[in-house]
């Protein structure tokens, strides 16, 4: 399965709720990433792997992203769309898919700038 997940030319994530004792969600943990993803973010997986997507990305949260993933992760109605993306030295156009995987998301976008 990673041969397969590496050698996609899509950012492929897999994110998990990070919830409170109480059920509420807090934050998404990345729990995979595959190759094309490491090379559009920066990061290797291993900086990304059981870190916040807050902390790494604030642009999530600020460009909106983050209401589409919790509106996922609520309703399990897949989305996709195309938006552009000016935060955490990234500039331009992504088409995204965003499913719902247990109590967590799978991504996968690319650049389409």
């Amino acid at each position: 399965l990673r041969t397969v997940l590496d050698g996609s030319v899509a950012c492929i994530t897999a994110l998990a709720a990070l919830r409170s004792a109480d059920g509420t969600l807090e934050d998404f943990i990345y729990t995979a990433v595959n190759r094309a993803a490491e090379q559009l973010e920066g990061l290797p997986a291993a900086q990304m792997l059981g870190r916040r997507i807050s902390q790494l990305f604030p642009g999530v949260v600020t460009q909106g992203l983050y209401t589409r993933y919790v509106a996922v992760l609520e309703s399990g109605q897949p989305q996709r769309f195309e938006f552009y993306y000016d935060a955490d030295d990234f500039c331009g156009w992504i088409d995204m898919s965003v499913v719902k995987q247990d109590d967590g998301l799978i991504l996968t976008y690319l650049d389409i700038t």
